[in-house]
């Protein structure tokens, strides 16, 4: 069973105190591989308390908890992708979706795992400055872009504010990070339910940027075109 099987990799990699303290096992097996573990534990502790603190129940010991140790046993299972900011804010939906389960941690790092391997290109830098994954989505914005409106498209080329400064984010985390949570969630559920496994995203990013046409044409100040974009 899946449960006990995320048990299994949880108790040999971490452990989890009464306070809801999550640290490193030391193995016995690979013992050189501690520092590099710390590192990682700490760098996921460090975006798990700064991720969704508007809500109550993600500034909660036992649900930072769960975030850090779910994130941290994924990234140990995938060395080839480990642990980039941002997926936090990914485990984060997750993890509350799932709140009302009997075994939420368990189950939200199997969605996330399922998750992540089909939008995981956006977070490998293997990929950068390709035309694959999340770059190639911002490409394809940039062009319908282009395509609805050349105005706004010539607006914002002219002064010099690149799709890829805002959208980027947009596509890797798929909106997590700058929407509202009860937003996201019926996001997801388009995402999600797209045939084409999340080529919806495109289509919001540009009725995103052209909700905000009359804003950003008010201005050709770099910083303030930027600053709209990024307050959805």
């Amino acid at each position: 069973e899946k449960r006990a099987l995320y048990a299994s990799y949880r108790s040999e990699l971490l452990t989890i105190n009464s306070a809801q303290e999550v640290s490193v096992n030391v193995s016995s097996k690979n013992p050189g591989s501690e520092i590099d573990d710390q590192d990682l534990l700490q760098e996921i502790k460090n975006d798990v308390d700064r991720t969704r603190r508007d809500f109550e129940y993600f500034r909660r010991p036992a649900t930072k908890a769960a975030l850090v140790a779910l994130l941290f046993v994924y990234a140990k299972l995938n060395p080839g992708v480990r642990y980039v900011q941002g997926m936090n804010e990914i485990a984060a939906v997750l993890l509350y979706v799932m709140s009302a389960e009997t075994d939420p941690e368990t189950d939200a790092f199997w969605c996330f795992s399922e998750m992540m391997a089909e939008i995981k290109d956006g977070f490998m830098q293997a990929l950068d400055h390709s035309g694959e994954g999340v770059y190639g989505m911002v490409e394809e914005i940039s062009q319908m872009l282009r395509s609805y409106d050349a105005q706004l498209a010539r607006h914002l080329a002219r002064a010099e504010l690149s799709l890829f400064v805002f959208v980027l984010r947009w596509c890797t985390v798929l909106f997590a990070q700058d929407a509202t949570l009860p937003d996201v969630l019926r996001l997801w559920d388009s995402f999600i339910a797209d045939p084409n496994r999340y080529g919806f995203v495109v289509h919001v990013c540009v009725a995103v940027i052209l909700g905000k046409r009359e804003e950003l044409l008010a201005t050709d100040k770099q910083f303030e075109l930027a600053e709209a974009c990024h307050e959805i």
